[in-house]
């Protein structure tokens, strides 16, 4: 699983809440509840595309 790392995990949800468009690249569309809270940095309030790379 890909996270977060250093200053983009202050940083990321500040850039999401100024962006007109907050696209996210993701691994994998889990069920909701499959992840626990204090793993997710950016909420979905922000995010406006997912992008699953299935190149993994």
């Amino acid at each position: 699983m890909s996270r977060h790392r250093y200053a983009q995990r202050n940083f990321g949800p500040i850039m999401c809440m100024g962006a007109a468009t907050t696209i996210v690249d993701v691994e994998q569309i889990v069920a909701l509840g499959a992840l626990a809270p204090d793993v997710i940095i950016t909420p979905s309030l922000f995010v406006n595309r997912l992008l699953q790379d299935d190149a993994a």
